[in-house]
């Protein structure tokens, strides 16, 4: 009896459990990588592609979000992007991307096909190349993020 009862507390305890983004600051041009969001790459056929990681990128203001934000007559506050990296190509690619107002609330949105992305190469110290480096490396992703945190609660 005991055993069935303690099944069914791990049980509730893990549907309850949410995943929590862990946003790692990347840059001093506001670009966060969620440091939990590194995967391999499934192709749109669910095909496992062990040359390619998706992960998750945030980017907080932008000069480039004044042309947009004209033609969509709202304020972009921030986006999400996930993109996909081919290391044996040594390429890049955006899969997603969502813009958000101030409160939050989703303003556009747009995911592409395997057949629709566009690949860019890497290039020698980008933001891309980068990336690369932390996405393939996430060890230190993780190391920074608990740097940022214990920072952010020293400095209160």
């Amino acid at each position: 009896m005991k055993k069935i009862l303690l099944f069914i507390i791990l049980l509730l305890c893990n549907i309850s459990t949410v995943y929590a983004i862990a946003w790692v600051q990347v840059d001093n041009n506001n670009n966060y990588i969620d440091k939990d969001s590194i995967k391999i790459y499934v192709n749109d056929y669910s095909t496992y592609d062990y040359d390619k990681r998706i992960f998750w990128t945030k980017h907080v203001g932008n000069e480039f979000y004044q042309e947009i934000e004209k033609i969509i007559k709202k304020k972009i506050a921030f986006t999400l992007s996930q993109y996909i990296i081919d290391y044996k190509k040594q390429a890049i690619a955006v899969k997603t991307v969502v813009a958000y107002d101030i409160n939050g609330q989703v303003i556009s949105s747009c995911t592409y096909k395997d057949f629709q992305l566009d690949w860019n190469a890497i290039i020698p110290n980008s933001t891309a190349e980068l990336w690369a480096n932390l996405v393939k490396k996430p060890r230190i992703l993780k190391k920074m993020y608990k740097i940022q945190q214990y920072s952010a609660n020293n400095s209160k």
